[in-house]
């Protein structure tokens, strides 16, 4: 006689569950985009800046960009002289260096004063440059050019955008609930691309001890690289993992169809269209 053991409803019921909650993470994670944390988009791991118009600069002097949105001769040529305008050129700012200088000069400042008084200038005189290069921008793209590169932006960033800007968050819907526990990853991940960061840059600015080979400092610059693109990618997932099935479709309705960009090692002083013009922004005294 056969005879089941007492167990086995209970072993097949655990199966069972077991088979379609496997099917069911399975099916969330395909549609919650969690295979977007790799390279087969425009994804930019590792990004120095923060400033929404350099990036988008940076993304309009890819090839590849260039490519998906037609962007013509004409245009690239245009965008390289905006990003690349001489700094008395842009509206405004000759004024505000002229007006510094003469507080500086005929004012008896203290030096906590002086440094004050550069730091805020300073600060004017970026968000000058920020609004001539936005207002070129604008005027030399089409509309379609716009909202395509808007979507590059939004894929160059990752999920992480949607913590970074409230009109992005709204987009998808995002809840307060999920807005902490994004803010909760970032902040657990903040510490180690800290740390990687400054001695990725260490490593291109000056190494501590001089008798390392170029050769020998290029492979620890990549390691770095690697594993900085490693944690993103962690960082990614778990924010995307955050998304309901709905917010996740509007994510990627946000982002559009998926372009990969070959970035390559980031320097320091690489700046769009041009590898050594205008590597510094601010006001200089």
């Amino acid at each position: 006689m056969n005879r089941l053991h007492p167990s086995y409803p209970l072993r097949r019921r655990t199966r069972l569950f077991s088979s379609r909650l496997f099917i069911a993470v399975a099916f969330f994670n395909l549609s919650c985009g969690l295979l977007y944390a790799d390279d087969v988009s425009a994804r930019r791991y590792g990004i120095f800046s923060d400033y929404e118009v350099i990036n988008k600069y940076f993304l309009l002097s890819m090839p590849e960009v260039q490519g998906c949105l037609s962007v013509t001769t004409k245009q690239v040529q245009a965008l390289k002289a905006a990003y690349t305008a001489p700094l008395n050129s842009i509206p405004g700012y000759t004024d505000l260096c002229n007006r510094v200088r003469a507080t500086l000069n005929t004012t008896n400042l203290t030096e906590a004063e002086a440094s004050r008084v550069r730091a805020e200038s300073r600060k004017v005189g970026e968000g000058l440059v920020d609004d001539y290069e936005s207002k070129e921008l604008s005027r030399i793209l089409t509309d379609s050019q716009k909202a395509r590169l808007n979507e590059l932006y939004r894929q160059m960033k990752g999920p992480r955008i949607l913590s970074e800007s409230k009109d992005e968050a709204s987009k998808i819907d995002l809840k307060e609930w999920q807005q902490v526990r994004m803010a909760q990853i970032i902040a657990a991940y903040d510490p180690m691309l800290s740390l990687l960061r400054k001695r990725y840059l260490e490593l291109q600015i000056n190494t501590v001890r001089r008798d390392r080979s170029a050769e020998n400092i290029s492979q620890e610059i990549a390691s770095v690289e690697c594993v900085m693109r490693e944690i993103e990618k962690d960082e990614d997932y778990q924010l995307l993992a955050t998304l309901d099935e709905n917010q996740c479709l509007n994510w990627y309705s946000s982002i559009g169809t998926l372009l990969p960009v070959n970035w390559g090692t980031e320097k320091i002083s690489e700046v769009p269209f041009s590898a050594d013009e205008k590597g510094k922004r601010g006001v200089s005294q």
